[in-house]
């Protein structure tokens, strides 16, 4: 199953001719977002899509993953409805409310494509694959992921509607690679490991032109790239000697993301108006929570932005169920 650190990117090599990436504070507004469901410890929000809906998973008192859908300040549960499923990781949803993850039986683990409550699994049809495991997925219902084969080395795919790719990352001494999320312009973005770096790094795959993307803080050991928009923001996760950091990229700046008080920020998904979710640990009872993040319009940035940003403003949070920025959200269980 995933781990995303609770889941389950950036020095770019190449960064399309602009100037050198720069390392900025970025403005949010923060909601803290907390299922209610009986028993529900931790939680991950890993996906959100432009219509404002959420999806993740979280873990029951019995230790049982089951994944979830926000929607209208309304949550639903998600389990696979599969005889013998174990558990279920919801990871993805694209623009026609289309889910894609990962669930658990005794034979392993398996991709799923969930379509207005319609399940259909899936499995990569590569030699020596025992693991498929699900992640993003685009409106065109194209879904990435990883599989693994003997030793727990791992692979990314594709799932083009039934044709599988399998994504490694070309670089020398690769040696795991994974894909998390997925465009509609089909950019990918996920992490590889090396021999010779102590941890992951992120990956840009565009159209098959690979990227590497290491965050380009001091001290940095770790970065994951787990969420792309069509506007090409890149978002993810860094470690370093204090945590864990979520951190956006766009115009060749990377921005650090940090919820207020919080010991360790996990950001996970972005949709096209900027809106990150992920999740974090509170300093107070080192419990998990998930965020929503909207982003502060800086009026001396392009007045495209601005407008674009201010739209979210207006209108994103009510759809949404969450209340003013304030306040914590309101949200109630699907009958």
């Amino acid at each position: 199953m995933y781990h995303m650190r609770v889941f389950l990117p950036l020095t770019l090599i190449i960064l399309f001719a602009v100037s050198p990436p720069q390392a900025v504070a970025a403005d949010y507004t923060f909601t803290r977002i907390d299922i209610p469901f009986a028993g529900a410890l931790d939680m991950v929000l890993s996906g959100i899509n432009n219509r404002g809906q959420i999806v993740g998973w979280y873990q029951d008192a019995d230790g049982v993953l089951h994944g979830f859908l926000i929607d209208e300040g309304i949550v639903r549960k998600i389990d696979v409805p599969f005889a013998g499923v174990r558990f279920t990781q919801v990871v993805g949803i694209n623009d026609r409310s289309e889910i894609s993850g990962l669930f658990g039986d005794a034979t392993g683990n398996h991709g799923f494509l969930d379509k207005q409550g319609h399940f259909s699994a899936f499995d990569v049809p590569f030699a020596g694959a025992f693991a498929t495991q699900a992640a993003g997925i685009n409106t065109r219902e194209q879904i990435v992921g990883n599989w693994l084969i003997s030793g727990l080395v791992s692979h990314g795919f594709l799932n083009n509607r039934g044709t599988f790719i399998s994504i490694d990352v070309p670089f020398a001494g690769v040696t795991g690679s994974t894909a998390y999320g997925i465009n509609d312009r089909e950019q990918i973005v996920g992490n590889y490991n090396d021999a010779t770096h102590p941890g992951p790094r992120g990956f840009l795959d565009d159209r098959g032109r690979f990227i590497s993307i290491d965050a380009p803080f001091a001290g940095v050991f770790t970065t994951e790239a787990t969420g792309i928009n069509d506007r090409e923001q890149i978002v993810g996760t860094y470690g370093d000697a204090t945590g864990d950091h979520g951190f956006i990229y766009r115009r060749g700046h990377f921005s650090s993301i940090n919820v207020p008080g919080a010991v360790d920020t996990l950001t996970s998904g972005i949709n096209d108006r900027g809106q990150i979710v992920g999740t974090y640990v509170d300093a107070n009872f080192l419990q998990i929570h998930g965020f929503l993040a909207d982003p502060v319009c800086n009026h001396e940035e392009e007045t495209d932005d601005c407008d674009h940003e201010e739209e979210i403003d207006n209108h994103s949070r009510a759809e949404l169920g969450l209340g003013d920025e304030t306040g914590l959200p309101s949200l109630a269980l699907e009958d």
